[in-house]
């Protein structure tokens, strides 16, 4: 269930976008570096690209996989076991690369982007995603709550930070935001109450210690709706609005 976390839901027009605008420039490689749950495989495998998918875990692939499977229509990927560290790929290999998730857990990010950069080619776009600075709006920070993974290094990357770390021959062209208010407290409430119930926040990932029931899904999905919502129609209102996500679209101008 790669689109069970709201944030996930909330980022699916997002990504789309994104992967559309790459379409256009004839784009038709794209490689996830540490899939996690395989939500981006799935919607760049509907936008039309070759897709491989790069992941730490055997079972986040394998999840992954029968998912691919499942889906309508059914995505082809090809799944790699390998660290994004160092990725087993020849340089220039991919017109795009996504890194949705995965820099805010590594103590060494820049590691990460100058692999990313390898093997991207020239022209090439690389899109990181991660928490930003701004999560003032999280009422669960006000309490005292930590529903942050434990395996956070750092609370958040502004694009600032994420230029510093990136090899020169690579440049930001777009800083978007996502998880304004109501997204980011529903996203909070629905960690806090799956992680109450012995499960993950977000299943897709294989981590969860107990399987929901089929009636709770949909039930989340019927209590999900007006948020989801809400949550569109704020992002219109408030685009102008940081939120407690960051995506930086980063292009390789030079080999």
């Amino acid at each position: 269930m790669p689109f069970w976390h709201f944030g996930a839901r909330m980022g699916i027009g997002t990504v789309r976008r994104f992967l559309l605008r790459m379409r256009v420039r004839g784009f038709t490689n794209m490689l996830d570096a540490g899939t996690g749950g395989g939500a981006n495989v799935l919607l760049a495998g509907w936008s039309g690209f070759r897709v491989t998918a790069c992941d730490l875990s055997h079972g986040a692939l394998q999840t992954l996989g029968q998912t691919a499977e499942r889906a309508q229509p059914v995505v082809r990927a090809n799944g790699v076991q390998a660290n994004s560290l160092r990725l087993p790929f020849r340089d220039a290999a991919f017109d795009v690369v996504i890194a949705s998730h995965i820099i805010e857990h590594l103590a060494e990010p820049g590691v990460l982007l100058y692999e990313c950069a390898r093997v991207l080619r020239t022209g090439g776009m690389l899109r990181v995603s991660c928490p930003s600075q701004w999560h003032a709006m999280r009422i669960g920070t006000w309490l005292g709550l930590r529903l942050d993974p434990d395996d956070h290094v750092v609370t958040g990357y502004e694009a600032d930070e994420i230029a510093t770390l990136l090899p020169e021959n690579m440049h930001i062209r777009r800083v978007t935001y996502q998880g304004r208010v109501i997204e980011s407290n529903v996203s909070d409430a629905q960690f806090f109450i799956a992680r109450a119930m012995g499960m993950s926040g977000n299943p897709a990932v294989g981590d969860t210690k107990s399987t929901p029931p089929a009636w709770l899904y949909w039930m989340k999905e019927a209590v999900l709706v007006p948020f989801l919502a809400l949550g569109k129609c704020e992002d219109a209102i408030c685009f102008f609005m940081k939120g407690s996500m960051i995506s930086i679209e980063v292009e390789k101008t030079r080999a």
